[in-house]
């Protein structure tokens, strides 16, 4: 099966905001289980997260965030500054 464009956009912003996650997380000096504590997730979904194996709903980037003491947006962060610098990626096919 051939990828979209858009199926291809969708997986490039779920490895941005999976790096994103773990980025934070490791600067914080949390374990993957230390989020999976203090999210409420489980610990296949958040390494199904961080590895971009998923796409996490609203919700769960809520916990997320919660549970890394950061607001959602700046788990979003480095989706939008990739934008920024390749317009093109944000037009639809």
């Amino acid at each position: 099966m051939t990828q979209t464009p858009a199926d291809e956009r969708q997986m490039n912003i779920g490895k941005v905001v999976g790096q994103q996650i773990r980025n934070l997380r490791k600067t914080r000096g949390m374990t993957r289980m230390d989020l999976v504590y203090h999210s409420g997730l489980s610990p296949e979904t958040v390494g199904k997260i961080e590895r971009a194996d998923v796409s996490p709903t609203l919700l769960t980037l809520i916990k997320i965030a919660e549970g890394l003491g950061v607001p959602v947006a700046q788990l979003l962060e480095q989706v939008t500054a990739q934008e920024m610098k390749d317009p093109a990626s944000t037009m639809s096919p």
